[in-house]
């Protein structure tokens, strides 16, 4: 595509490149804006929370990322929860935790407890 006095011009090439490279997607998860807009809505509602607080606990209890989804996937099935997702709250409760202690100290405040 090339400007052309404030307009665009589509040009096809001989490898048929106005066909698509892929089959259209199955699961809408795969698509980030479907998960920000899903994420955006829960939070009206108050949805968001209670995954975060299951999340949360799952993750003190010592519960894996996969089975963390599978929980959540059999209380919602039509959730956009990722594992990455999952994944990346983890990790923010985990800099939230160590905020005000060092690596080093965490880990004697949980040997010790």
């Amino acid at each position: 595509m090339a400007p052309k006095h404030g307009l665009w011009e589509i040009v096809h090439t001989r490898n048929d490149s106005r066909a698509h490279n892929h089959p259209p997607s199955e699961d809408a998860r795969v698509h980030v804006c479907h998960r920000q807009r899903a994420a955006a809505s829960i939070d009206e509602v108050g949805y968001c929370d209670s995954v975060q607080a299951l999340v949360e606990a799952q993750t003190a209890a010592g519960v894996s990322v996969s089975s963390s989804r599978a929980t959540i996937s059999q209380t919602d099935p039509n959730s956009n929860v990722t594992l990455k997702g999952i994944a990346n709250r983890r990790n923010a409760v985990r800099r939230r935790e160590l905020s005000t202690q060092t690596s080093m100290e965490a880990l004697i405040f949980e040997l010790s407890g």
